[in-house]
């Protein structure tokens, strides 16, 4: 269960949670389970927070550093996180379809299982994600670097690749001919 204080003082807004950071550093933040629909957090500081099953549908978490939080099992749908900082989060099981994770830091993220349908991942940085068995159907993957990526049992009916680079990615070969046809290279 989320701790009510910590949800109290996310949602003043991310100039007011920065300062409040600030003054707690050791504290992990947990807000396991809260609703955050809607929320105002530009440029808030999340990194190792504990957000596993929340609801940030249509959230502004852009510019956010959000490094090795816990966003299992959470529902991100059209949540912006374009320029954020994901470096190392869990999103395994997210519920990210149409969310923006546009020029987002997504290195080593952990999507396994997670829903990304219609998902902008516009030159993104996924270098070494686990996407295992994720759904990326009708994602934007322009430009985005997939470098080292584990794709396996990815799902990508009408996702564009184009200008993606997927060197080294672990992929299956019928998913490795459709990235091709759509634009990516290896």
């Amino acid at each position: 269960m989320s701790n009510a204080n910590h949800v109290t003082q996310l949602k003043r807004g991310a100039a007011h949670w920065n300062k409040w950071r600030k003054k707690h550093p050791r504290i992990v933040p947990d807000f396991n389970g809260a609703d955050c629909r809607v929320c105002q957090l530009q440029k808030a500081q999340l990194s190792q927070s504990d957000l596993h099953n929340n609801d940030l549908m249509m959230a502004d978490l852009s510019q956010a550093d959000l490094r090795r939080a816990n966003l299992s099992k959470a529902s991100l749908r059209k949540t912006d996180f374009s320029g954020s900082h994901l470096t190392a989060a869990n999103l395994i099981e997210a519920d990210a379809r149409s969310a923006d994770f546009s020029r987002a830091h997504l290195e080593s993220a952990d999507f396994a299982n997670a829903n990304l349908a219609k998902a902008k991942l516009i030159e993104a940085n996924l270098i070494g994600a686990n996407l295992i068995s994720a759904d990326l159907t009708e994602a934007i993957l322009i430009k985005a670097n997939l470098q080292g990526a584990d794709l396996r049992g990815v799902r990508f009916k009408g996702a564009i690749f184009t200008g993606a680079n997927l060197k080294d990615a672990q992929l299956n070969e019928d998913c490795r001919q459709y990235v091709q046809q759509a634009g990516g290279s290896f």
